[in-house]
């Protein structure tokens, strides 16, 4: 998220947050998946998860992140789109195709 501080602030009403900031559309590396894995080693207890975007959670399945990352219990909040004027999107849509 390229400016996750409500998502933080809300999550932390709730739960104990650790937040690990990466830079947005970040291309995660074994250094990365690395610091993941030891932030959660450190605060590990029976309910510690690591929580993501789905966008960054996709970044986050490639061979090399997923071979790190496979043990860990990780979690995404899914991406949802909605258009405020869906008929109009369709019809204009439609008319380019058609």
């Amino acid at each position: 998220i390229a400016h996750p501080e409500p998502l933080v602030r809300y999550l932390e009403k709730k739960y104990k947050v650790y937040h690990l900031r990466f830079a947005d559309h970040h291309p995660f590396g074994e250094d990365d998946c690395e610091r993941i894995i030891e932030t959660y080693n450190q605060l590990k207890n029976s309910r510690t998860i690591v929580f993501t975007t789905e966008k960054d959670a996709a970044r986050m399945r490639d061979a090399e992140a997923r071979r790190h990352l496979q043990s860990l219990p990780l979690f995404y909040i899914p991406i949802e789109v909605k258009l405020e004027n869906g008929s109009l999107f369709n019809s204009v849509i439609q008319a380019s195709i058609g």
